[in-house]
């Protein structure tokens, strides 16, 4: 009979039951939502465009506020709104170091108020300033890729330079610089020739202006490390704890939540949760406001709940053991992308899901070796995300099922 000790050293995945309950609970809404098809004249997609064409700067903030949802694929004014609230109470609830705070928002370094002003600073030089959204003409562009600057090189500039006047402009400045029309060349003349979806071309331009925006600040002389005023949150839980954790049914469907917000530095289930419930009202006001009207919400949080899930029982000791693994990898990249290239079918979530599940944080984690001091793990991150979903992609692609 195996002892109590070596049970526990054993452990390598997560609760089977609570991989069950996410993935029923997006089965449930997948079904739910699907068959929930409303189509009003509540802010349509097409609206926001011919908005921001006439020059109208309603349409423009509401750009700018959807575009913090954009990275998860939803892409709607509810979605960001309830968001933006879950992340506001995540964060008094973690420097209040509340037993309701959830998983530690922007990964326990007490930043984000610094990381939301990032967004919001490089997000108006972007619109406001160097005019991006000027290149909307409904021929050659009907979407840009504007949310990049949320969940790139100005909130990696922060994580490794710490909350600092000279580090949030500089990092919000450079990136808001860089980053969209990086997107919009790797786009247009890389991905579309062969043959990959253009929008796949968002990763490598973050993984791009990420690194160069880091290389540079490493040169200028204002640049300094600061110390972060981090929250004790006690020691590192030991083997048992550890074991104990990852057989609780909800802490993997915590987890699983809180990659949703990965993306933006908030890792947060609260803020996930507020995100997920505002994008079901974004759905049910006008099922065409989404994700540039596509009308696929609810097949993609299936996609991200399902894969989500998987990774986490998979690689969850990962991030008991490190503070953090990037099994957030896959739910915003592989499989959303995959459920938009072959369409809302079960079969089509299923294999992409799962496989993107199994090999999307491993990758990363590969590419994370060696990475030198000055640059940030986000960037093997996004470099995974946009490798993995270029060879999902392709494998489907010579399936004949699909």
């Amino acid at each position: 009979m195996i002892s109590e000790k070596k049970k526990i050293t054993n452990s390598t995945t997560a609760s089977f039951l609570g991989l069950v309950i996410i993935s029923l609970v997006g089965l449930i809404l997948y079904l739910l939502l699907s068959n929930i098809v409303i189509v009003t004249d509540w802010i349509p997609y097409e609206s926001i465009i011919e908005g921001i064409m006439g020059n109208n700067i309603i349409f423009k903030f509401i750009w700018m506020i959807k575009d913090f949802s954009e990275g998860q694929f939803y892409g709607g004014l509810f979605a960001s709104i309830g968001l933006i609230i879950g992340a506001i109470l995540a964060w008094r609830l973690d420097v209040k170091n509340s037993r309701y705070a959830g998983i530690n928002i922007s990964y326990g370094l007490n930043i984000w108020p610094w990381i939301f002003t990032s967004q919001i600073l490089t997000m108006s030089i972007s619109i406001f300033i160097l005019n991006y959204l000027s290149l909307l003409d409904n021929e050659s562009y009907t979407w840009l890729p504007t949310f990049l600057l949320l969940v790139g090189a100005p909130q990696a500039v922060l994580c490794i330079y710490g909350p600092s006047i000279k580090a949030l402009f500089t990092g919000s400045i450079l990136g808001g610089t860089l980053t969209v029309p990086i997107a919009n060349w790797i786009n247009n003349y890389i991905m579309i020739p062969v043959g990959m979806p253009g929008t796949v071309a968002n990763y490598f331009a973050l993984a791009s202006s990420i690194t160069i925006t880091l290389q540079v600040c490493s040169l200028l002389p204002w640049m300094e490390k600061k110390s972060f005023n981090t929250i004790d949150y006690g020691p590192k839980p030991t083997e048992e704890e550890m074991y104990n954790i990852l057989k609780n049914p909800l802490w993997i469907i915590r987890r699983t939540l809180a990659d949703l917000t990965d993306p933006l530095f908030y890792g947060n289930e609260i803020a996930s949760l507020f995100l997920i419930i505002g994008a079901i009202i974004d759905w049910l006001l006008n099922s065409k406001h989404g994700f540039l009207g596509s009308q696929v919400f609810p097949a993609i949080l299936f996609s991200q709940l399902l894969s989500g899930g998987v990774s986490v029982y998979l690689y969850g000791r990962k991030h008991l053991e490190n503070g953090w693994y990037p099994t957030y990898v896959p739910v915003v990249s592989i499989a959303p992308f995959c459920v938009l290239t072959f369409g809302t079918t079960i079969p089509v979530i299923l294999l992409s899901s799962i496989l993107g599940a199994i090999i999307g944080a491993p990758f990363a984690e590969l590419l994370n070796r060696n990475l030198p001091d000055h640059l940030h793990g986000v960037i093997p991150n996004v470099l995974a995300m946009g490798m993995t979903t270029m060879l999902t992609i392709s494998v489907m692609n010579y399936l004949p099922w699909f």
